[in-house]
This record gives C-alpha cells, sequence and structure tokens, in this order.
C-alpha cells in the first residue's frame, strides 16, 4: 500500500520555470553592445491543448513557484505508482 504524505493539493503548478535574459529595443543601452544583457526573468511555461503558454512570475514568487512544481510533480508521481499498482492487481485478479 502507498502510504506516502502528499503536499497540499491547493499548492500545485504544473509547468516548467524558465530563467531568461534579454536584450531590450533601445539602441543606446550597453545591452545591445553585449555589455549587459537584462534579467533574470521567470516565467511559467505550460501547454494547454494545443498550445503552450507562459505567465510571468515576480522575483519574490520564484521560490513558491519551484515549491509548488516539485508539489505538482509528487502528486504525479505518486498518481502514477497507485495507477501501476491497482493494473498489476487488476491483472493478477483476472489471471485467477
Amino acid at each position: 500500500m502507498l502510504k506516502e504524505k502528499l503536499p497540499d493539493i491547493s499548492k500545485v503548478i504544473r509547468g516548467t520555470l524558465l530563467k531568461r535574459y534579454f536584450k531590450c529595443k533601445d539602441k543606446s543601452c550597453e545591452c545591445q553592445r553585449g555589455k549587459k544583457i537584462h534579467g533574470p526573468n521567470y516565467y511559467i511555461t505550460f501547454s494547454t491543448y494545443k498550445y503552450s503558454k507562459h505567465v510571468y512570475v515576480p522575483k519574490d514568487q520564484v521560490e513558491k513557484v519551484k515549491e509548488y512544481i516539485r508539489n505538482y510533480n509528487k502528486i504525479w508521481e505518486y498518481l502514477k505508482k497507485a495507477s501501476m499498482r491497482n493494473i498489476k492487481e487488476m491483472k493478477r485478479r483476472n489471471l485467477k
């Protein structure tokens, strides 16, 4: 039997955290000469149906977002294990 402590379901995010650096459009900025690039800026990327979406994450929320993504992954791993356990049990019962 699986008896793992699962994270709070209200504290999950399905997605990937991206860290991006960029050049701005200001022609006089140092980033245009390769001296200083802006960032990092953080985004959550996730897919919905056919589309991939990006949502900006403020820097003060990055650690919280990382925790929520870890929580989602823990729950997902638990569900995969539970599903495999149930499939094995179903197969075992069907073979008798």
